[in-house]
């Protein structure tokens, strides 16, 4: 059994995530720089190309990525182009982060990796500064053999992508989507209005599994203070009823049952939550796409 780390390093280790910049990828991104002494973030940076590109361009990067055998590679391709932080931008404490935000922040072949893709595109979309700019580029599954479209998003996907902002452009060139994204609708449409999870009550000395949602009002956090929530504890208790659906796959063979390890330690069922507008059979090949590589 290996661990999605694992899975990440190891398909680094082979190369697989080597992908140069092409000449419309660079044209595309040279109307989205930001003036001089502008900061950037590209989340996924994985060997390091974009970020390069955006140093060479005079940004200021910061470059993320989960796995250490993808930053070991961008430090020996680019030195110290970029500062390199190796982060899970879903989970980990972001303080390692630049406090007054960023003018710019790229996703490159990263969105259909995301477990919980709204969440991260809206607390990307707090760090960035005014008139600042998220740049989502991505393959489009209907370009995409059947085999790889986990690693792709689906028409609709965009589409519910760009809604949730105030603006939105897109460019589609050799197969890939470009969309640029400005304000994240979230924050315009209710500013004073913040969603806070909170646990239920305790069963027998054991935290509860549900999820319960309150809003209360709060005043708009500073961009330094991007108000994300971790995962809670996993407790022994069997989940009790609520109202997200989600999906979970059943792989058997005659090496045994595949199962993942969660960073709190449990073992558990590739799967997790359908998506707007997603089937369970898309849902649960994205899933286990996204949790195994």
């Amino acid at each position: 059994m290996f661990t999605t780390q694992d899975a990440w390093d190891r398909g680094y280790a082979e190369g697989r995530r080597y992908r140069p910049l092409t000449d419309p990828e660079r044209s595309l991104l040279a109307d989205v720089l930001p003036a001089a002494e502008g900061r950037a973030l590209d989340v996924g940076c994985g060997t390091g190309e974009l970020a390069a590109h955006l140093a060479s361009a005079g940004c200021t990067v910061d470059a993320a990525d989960w796995s250490e055998t993808a930053l070991t590679e961008a430090r020996t391709r680019h030195g110290d182009t970029a500062r390199w932080l190796r982060l899970d931008i879903e989970e980990d404490d972001a303080a390692s982060l630049n406090g007054d935000g960023y003018d710019l922040i790229t996703l490159r072949f990263v969105a259909p990796f995301l477990s919980s893709r709204d969440r991260t595109l809206d607390a990307l979309g707090r760090r960035l500064r005014a008139g600042g700019a998220l740049v989502l580029i991505t393959p489009l599954a209907a370009n995409t053999p059947p085999e790889r479209r986990g690693t792709a998003l689906e028409g609709a996907e965009l589409d519910h992508l760009q809604n949730r902002w105030t603006a939105a452009e897109r460019h589609d060139v050799d197969g890939l989507v470009f969309l640029v994204l400005h304000g994240p609708r979230q924050n315009e449409a209710a500013p004073h209005v913040a969603a806070q999870r909170t646990p239920s009550k305790a069963h027998n000395g054991e935290p509860d599994s549900r999820r319960q949602h309150h809003f209360h009002p709060v005043r708009r956090l500073p961009p330094d203070q991007p108000g994300r929530v971790s995962s809670r504890p996993r407790s022994a208790r069997p989940p009790l009823p609520h109202a997200a659906v989600g999906v979970g796959a059943i792989l058997h063979c005659e090496q045994g049952l595949l199962l993942g390890r969660h960073r709190r330690g449990t073992l558990e069922l590739p799967g997790g939550t359908v998506e707007a507008g997603e089937s369970f059979e898309a849902a649960v090949v994205r899933e286990l796409g996204e949790e195994t590589g």
